[in-house]
């Protein structure tokens, strides 16, 4: 594992890459690009920049699953075996398979929630009914594990929980 100190560089875009409720911008893109749908747009453009350089390491480690930005310090904690402490996220390299939003926006490799459920590669609307029954409890679990993250993530922020005493 790591020290501290080989940690040399951490790189994380802040928010959106592109604001996803700026219609000009949207409309411009679809021109670009007809054959992008409004998920297309909500999350390829969306998307942030996230790098850790590692001192004296060269191999490259991509993860592709979705993940917050909140999920760097537990990560960084587990390369440099530290006590984790207080967090919301999680380590990139667990087996959690999908990301909550504090937008209650959730991301999987599949599908995308943003009121509904949505095929990521399709831009369609998911109709449940035809989903399997492990499905199913597959994106109410996301879902209710999502409220369960926001309402967490509201009480530290609203009632000051983290506040040295």
């Amino acid at each position: 594992m790591l020290s501290v100190a080989q940690i040399s560089n951490i790189q994380y875009g802040d928010h959106n890459g592109i604001s996803m409720y700026d219609e000009e911008l949207i409309d411009f893109l679809k021109q670009l690009n007809p054959e992008l749908n409004d998920i297309d747009i909500k999350l390829n453009y969306t998307k942030v920049l996230c790098g850790l350089k590692l001192s004296g390491k060269n191999n490259h480690i991509e993860i592709s699953k979705p993940v917050s930005k909140l999920d760097i310090k537990p990560t960084l904690c587990y390369l440099s075996r530290i006590e984790g402490g207080i967090s919301l996220g999680t380590n990139m390299f667990e087996n959690k398979d999908y990301v909550c939003l504090n937008n209650e926006r959730i991301i999987n490799d599949k599908y995308y929630f943003d009121e509904n459920w949505y095929e990521i590669s399709t831009g369609k609307k998911v109709d449940l009914d035809t989903l399997s029954q492990e499905e199913k409890e597959k994106l109410e679990n996301y879902y209710n594990n999502m409220k369960k993250e926001l309402d967490i993530s509201i009480s530290i922020s609203i009632n000051n929980l983290l506040k040295n005493k």
